[in-house]
């Protein structure tokens, strides 16, 4: 029974193209890739095949010959099919970043020694792709509700189509936007509110300042007053995406507000946004995610040379299009973690900080209402978005 084997060597003396696998390599190989007691035995098998014709019948030995011209064959069609799929997949890889210029040399940091004053000079820290090859973005830094407690903000609502809003068809089709404006406070009482957006363990008291808000300006109305009750808040802790925090909160508003073909229905107003920890944040896992890619670029790189540098049909071709396969997955599962991590950790400049810097929402969040479906059965429609901004102190009489 003929063996099968990986790896691809062609032998030009004898025209036969045989497929080794590196397990079964000799020590010695001969230029042709034919180890050279294996191919002395190959054609010594053949040769007494054929010069055993006298002592057998001629019809015997012409079948064992065909029948091993045809198995030569069968290996040889085999092993170009091979050749020619590795080459292909060889010559779709592409390099991901231009080669990294030479490194310039690290210039040593002087630190002041507290004892005598002196300064030593220490070495910058640095971390190889190796050290930073598991990075832990599973855990999510939580901030505590309490860093809201007793802090102001001004809320800008910016009512109007969104897409995905269940709302009439009819609603926000021109385009038209409606502006309301109000600063609130999240007080630290807590209240029996049995509302199912702020979810089981209920919620704390929001107060709207002077129970009062501002509709637009616009170019055809000027500012109008409308009256605001207060809410409740809470954060729904690792409910957003990535296991994030959400700062959840409601308004109420006394009476219908319209502008145009847009309106802002009478009762509670339901807004949403990210909550985030800013002063335990620590060490950016985001920035070691980025130097590792920047790494495994240049690797990438390096491998793509050794591909190249290596024959067609040589096995450490082969080895080098397997290492290089490799770098191109952990690039691209580096990328996912990037994304993720992202999400867990945004930029400082996709946030607004509280007045301490402790804490921070995100800079847009969504509004919606409900609506009664049916006994028992309500649906949350869009009715826009909305900003915030903290803010000092706000006057307030209540």
């Amino acid at each position: 029974m003929p063996l099968r084997f990986a790896g691809f060597f062609f032998w030009a003396g004898g025209g036969f193209l045989f497929a080794l696998t590196s397990a079964f390599l000799p020590h010695s190989i001969t230029p042709h890739g034919i180890p050279p007691q294996n191919a002395f035995d190959r054609r010594v098998h053949i040769n007494t095949a054929a010069t055993g014709a006298g002592t057998d019948t001629g019809t015997t030995d012409e079948a064992e010959l065909d029948a091993l011209r045809k198995e030569i064959e069968e290996l040889r069609q085999e092993a170009l099919v091979r050749i020619e799929v590795v080459s292909a997949k060889a010559d779709e890889v592409l390099p991901l970043a231009p080669p990294a210029p030479a490194p310039t040399p690290s210039v040593p940091t002087p630190i002041a020694t507290a004892a005598a004053g002196e300064t030593a000079t220490i070495p910058p820290p640095s971390k190889s792709s190796s050290q930073r090859k598991n990075i832990d973005v599973s855990e999510t830094v939580h901030a505590s509700d309490r860093a809201l407690d007793m802090t102001y903000w001004k809320i800008a609502l910016d009512i109007g189509r969104e897409p995905g809003t269940w709302m009439p068809a009819d609603w926000g089709v021109s385009g038209q936007r409606l502006n309301l404006q109000l600063e609130i406070q999240f007080r630290d009482e807590y209240v029996i509110d049995r509302e199912d957006f702020l979810g089981d363990r209920g919620g704390k008291r929001l107060h709207v300042i002077q129970n009062d808000g501002v509709f637009g300006p616009g170019l055809e109305t000027s500012a109008k007053h409308v009256r605001f009750s207060d809410g409740a808040w809470t954060i729904s802790r690792g409910e957003g995406p990535a296991g994030t925090d959400l700062l959840r909160f409601y308004i109420e508003l006394e009476e219908r507000v319209d502008r145009g073909d847009v309106y802002c229905p009478a009762g509670k107003v339901y807004l949403t946004c990210g909550y985030f920890d800013i002063v335990h944040r620590g060490h950016s896992r985001k920035r070691d995610l980025e130097q590792k890619l920047d790494d495994l670029a240049g690797e990438y790189n390096d491998a793509l040379d050794n591909v190249n540098a290596q024959g067609v049909f040589s096995l450490n071709r082969f080895k080098a299009v397997d290492v290089l396969n490799k770098k191109r997955d952990e690039i691209r599962k580096t990328k996912d973690l990037l994304v993720r991590i992202s999400v867990m950790e945004p930029d400082l400049n996709l946030l607004r900080l509280s007045r301490r810097r402790d804490v921070a929402i995100t800079n847009e969040g969504g509004a919606c209402c409900k609506v009664r479906k049916g006994a028992g059965y309500y649906e949350y429609h869009i009715l826009g978005k909305f900003q915030a901004a903290a803010v000092e102190h706000a006057e307030d009489v209540e």
